[in-house]
């Protein structure tokens, strides 16, 4: 199915016509530690969970990654080219608190010169007019942990909030007494909650220890994570508050799934008290919101035929998710959740969205295999249509918290510096043109979007491979990660985002009405 814009010349004219740019926007682009940094898994490196499967060959091995540890400098200078006020970047718990020994099962202590180091790079986004959004757990965690750390509830009371304080309280220091920054803004405490459960417990993807493929590993796992983002709540603005500092936003990103329990699911609780939800009424107000989740969702055209058995897909999925929780899942994530006395547990309503309906990844091909996933980034669907659908759900219960896309983005496959075109046809520029639309559609309606990431600034290690390639920027890993001036398809996405970075900033309608008309972008300065 070959990807076409989502909008005519016509289209656009109306919906810029009633359009008044929000007072407050940011643009931003993404990137996560494990996946950029280097210097993990090797003899003396530190070493995570990730570990043995790149030593024993099942997946590719990191090595010097991106080398974005010693070119961040670079980076951020791409990035403020673009015209971005906001950059996303991950602080890696394995760096923090570092094991070298791959037997070692006992905690090492903190590293001061791995947060200083973490404080630089912050203080060279600000110094660049950027904002920085700081992701504390990204599906990583450190070897010493085990490898199964998050099916074990009491290792990680032991042994999270201490690196979230450490984190926190550590870099931020760096930050104020040598760079002379304000503390840390803005934190992302687990990204994708649903995805490492499912990705190590259900479809085997990612690494893990002993533990078997099953729901109640999965389950298990899934609530640990919510449980590590109440604590990383608290932690964080209570250590904010002892030393007087300035609120940070605290939030953590769902997937978008349209699959209520994957994802939309923790929203509701982690706003229940705001929203006047009584401990005793939790489970009949869940059920409800599904339902009303469920609803909207079903006026939401898939992507791609047959549609009947998309759905049938689909509705599988959520009827196995709740057949497996049963009826006492989360009962301890919301017992700890009004066992505080703050009326929510998010700042901000943080989601990522790609294509939300995994039935859309399915293929039907047929006899003598009728059933094809297609797990390859780069074959993953291009969806901007749904997403007002996604965004007005995520609105309902939020009140006055705005909501920030963290992750948007698309894949090609590279090797080297080549990357090969898409089979769907789609291009990065075209691709960021019909998010834009899409978002410009529901500011316009009401809904209180203030923020937008690109995934991702550079190509990086895309969880066991780097063929997929995610960036604004390609690299060419074969000559020292160079990064290159187009993305590794010699697309110009990171032009045509400058385009719309510099309409926003100017609060410009005719320029923001040529970024979208535009075939030909400026071309980043090295």
């Amino acid at each position: 199915m070959v990807f076409k814009l989502n909008f005519s010349r016509a289209d656009l004219e109306n919906v810029l016509e009633g359009f008044e740019f929000p007072k407050e926007f940011y643009l931003g682009a993404s990137t996560a530690g494990f996946q950029v940094e280097g210097g993990f898994n090797g003899p003396n490196d530190p070493k995570n969970n990730w570990y043995w499967a790149e030593v024993r060959g099942e997946k590719e091995r990191t090595g010097p990654c991106c080398r974005f540890m010693e070119k961040y400098p670079e980076d951020s200078d791409r990035a403020a080219w673009i015209g971005l006020n906001a950059f996303r970047l991950g602080v890696e718990w394995a760096r923090l608190q570092p094991g070298i020994d791959p037997e070692n099962t006992c905690p090492p202590p903190f590293s001061k010169s791995a947060a200083r180091e973490y404080a630089r790079i912050i203080a060279a986004i600000d110094d660049r007019g950027m904002f920085p959004a700081v992701t504390l757990h990204h599906f990583t965690h450190p070897l010493w942990a085990g490898q199964d750390f998050w099916l074990d509830r009491n290792k990680v009371y032991e042994h999270f909030p201490p690196y979230i304080a450490f984190a926190a309280r550590e870099i931020n220091r760096f930050l104020i007494e040598e760079f002379r920054k304000e503390p840390i803004p803005y934190f992302i405490t687990i990204n994708e909650p649903w995805i490492l459960p499912d990705c190590s417990y259900l479809h085997d993807d990612y690494p893990r220890g002993n533990a078997e493929v099953s729901w109640q590993n999965a389950l298990r796992c899934y609530e640990n994570l919510l449980i590590a983002h109440v604590l990383a709540y608290r932690i964080v603005h209570r250590i904010y508050r002892e030393n007087g500092w300035r609120r940070p936003t605290v939030t953590t990103n769902a997937w978008c799934a349209a699959i209520y329990g994957w994802d939309r699911m923790a929203q509701d609780l982690f706003l229940a008290k705001q929203n006047g939800i009584a401990r005793s009424e939790m489970p009949k107000y869940l059920e409800a919101q599904r339902k009303r989740f469920n609803s909207l969702i079903r006026a939401v055209p898939h992507l791609r035929g047959p549609h009947l058995v998309k759905r049938i897909i689909d509705f599988y999925k959520d009827w196995k998710f709740r057949s497996e929780a049963g009826p006492e899942f989360l009962g301890d994530l919301a017992d700890l959740i009004y066992s505080g006395d703050e009326p929510r547990l998010l700042d901000a309503v943080g989601l990522d969205f790609y294509d939300p309906f995994p039935a859309n990844n399915v293929e039907i091909c047929g006899l003598p295999k009728p059933i094809r996933h297609r797990s390859d980034p780069w074959e993953w669907n291009i969806n901007p249509g749904v997403l007002g659908y996604f965004l007005e759900s995520y609105s309902w219960n939020a009140c006055d918290l705005s909501i920030h896309i963290l992750e948007n983005g698309m894949s090609y496959r590279g090797v080297g510096n080549l990357g090969w075109p898409r089979e769907d046809k789609t291009k990065r520029d075209e691709a960021l043109k019909a998010f834009f639309f899409e978002m410009i559609k529901a500011i316009r309606k009401g809904i209180n979007l203030k923020a937008y990431f690109y995934w991702s600034l550079i190509d990086n290690y895309e969880w066991g491979s780097f063929e997929p390639r995610f960036g604004l920027f390609g690299l060419d890993y074969a000559d020292k990660a160079r990064r290159l001036k187009t993305d590794i398809a010699g697309n110009n996405a990171a032009g045509a985002y400058h385009l719309f970075a510099k309409a926003f900033k100017t609060r410009d309608k005719n320029a923001l009405f040529n970024a979208f008309e535009s075939k030909v972008y400026p071309i980043v300065r090295e």
